[in-house]
């Protein structure tokens, strides 16, 4: 392909998953905490660069919210609580920090939905003779 500018992701529900989907948390929400994209020429795969963004969209942007992962206690062993991490709206997902996530959670009821989001590229990415992601 050339000249890709945006990338879509699409969660979609399955009920292999908990509660439907189409996260795999208990309740069948998700986190994405970053959205990651290499690229580089057909001709020349070793020449790999990172894809900065700068602009995300969903169909679904929560208000940041402080969020404690579960922990689940393992026999025998000694489990540590897990450090907060701040949940919320998709532009978390490309602020490269591992400690922020954009959530699906919004709520029971309005949580086992199909999402998506749209990631939109600094700069196109277009290599005359296609690109490999």
């Amino acid at each position: 392909m050339r000249h890709i500018a945006a990338f879509r992701l699409e969660l979609l529900n399955d009920q292999n998953l908990p509660r439907g989907g189409p996260g795999r948390s208990s309740t069948g929400a998700c986190a994405l905490s970053e959205f990651d994209v290499e690229a580089a020429p057909a001709d020349d795969p070793k020449n790999v660069t990172k894809v900065k963004f700068s602009r995300a969209t969903a169909d679904l942007n929560l208000p940041e919210t402080v969020y404690i992962p579960e922990v689940k206690a393992v026999p025998g062993k000694n489990t540590k609580a897990k450090k907060a991490l701040l949940s919320g709206p998709i532009a978390f997902a490309i602020d490269g920090k591992n400690e922020t996530a954009w959530s699906t959670d919004a709520g029971p009821g309005r949580r086992n939905q199909a999402r998506n989001a749209v990631f939109t590229a600094s700069t196109p990415i277009d290599y005359p003779n296609g690109t490999i992601l």
